[in-house]
């Protein structure tokens, strides 16, 4: 139910509506949808992060910032096969191969820096909140059913 919602929420912005069915178009479909919402005083923000994949298991991450920063960009992301896990985004190969944007006057695009460290930040979070716990769990039980 949450996630028919969030996929309704899509249409409140005529541009990132137009790019998921552009996808949708071309065979894809929105298998995951995250939002991250700050409203501190008059300032809103939302970041909008939808994973979608087409039936050759290619899989896209579609970024959407409005707010302090409008943004969109496409991260291809690892295919089911190598993955480690299925709800991390990243492996160690497109993150040791990531290649940032440069600006025009030096530097990095922060932005797109931004985008992609909150991936590395999603992905970790999951290995502390849930493998690394259910890791413990698991050997605690083993240690249990071997009599130690």
């Amino acid at each position: 139910m949450l996630f028919k919602m969030l996929t309704e929420h899509i249409k409140d912005y005529p541009k990132l509506n137009e790019v998921c069915h552009e996808m949708i178009r071309k065979g894809y479909n929105i298998v995951n949808i995250s939002t991250t919402s700050i409203s501190p005083e008059e300032l809103d923000y939302i970041m909008i992060e939808i994973v979608m994949e087409n039936h050759s298991g290619d899989r896209k991450l579609l970024h959407f910032t409005n707010g302090l920063v409008n943004s969109m960009e496409f991260e291809k992301i690892s295919s089911h096969s190598e993955k480690i896990h299925p709800n991390l985004l990243l492996n160690k190969e497109l993150i040791h191969n990531k290649e940032f944007k440069r600006k025009i006057f030096g530097g990095f695009d922060m932005d797109e820096v931004n985008l992609f460290l909150d991936l590395i930040i999603k992905d970790y979070k999951y290995i502390e909140q849930g493998l690394l716990k259910e890791n413990k769990l698991l050997k605690e039980d083993m240690k249990k059913l071997r009599g130690l």
